[in-house]
């Protein structure tokens, strides 16, 4: 078995979603991405699928609340994968860690 891990940290979010850690998910079995919130405001997150790498479309979104921590898990299955991030209320910024781990058999 072999473990995946990409992330990207200390993003200040806008008020426009922006993407991050595109991924080949076509070898993994299994993978989540772990979202944390380290500022003092709210962000909206979402998770996209994409059958090619350039069109994309949501799969799941949620909201982290400042100073927490959120998983986000694919509902469906695509080729690629990728996150997506944004303040949750205009003008207030948040800082976001974000993680992606993987297993592949």
């Amino acid at each position: 078995m072999k473990f995946v891990e990409k992330e990207r940290l200390n993003i200040d979010t806008t008020d426009k979603w922006q993407p991050y850690l595109s991924l080949n998910s076509a070898l993994l079995s299994t993978y989540t991405y772990a979202i944390h919130n380290r500022g003092e405001h709210p962000a909206q997150v979402m998770l996209e699928v994409s059958p090619n790498g350039v069109d994309y479309m949501p799969d799941a979104e949620l909201t982290v609340p400042a100073g927490s921590m959120q998983l986000l898990t694919p509902m469906q299955y695509l080729k690629y994968i990728r996150i997506r991030v944004k303040s949750k209320q205009a003008g207030q910024s948040t800082v976001l860690d974000l993680y992606f781990q993987a297993q592949s058999a």
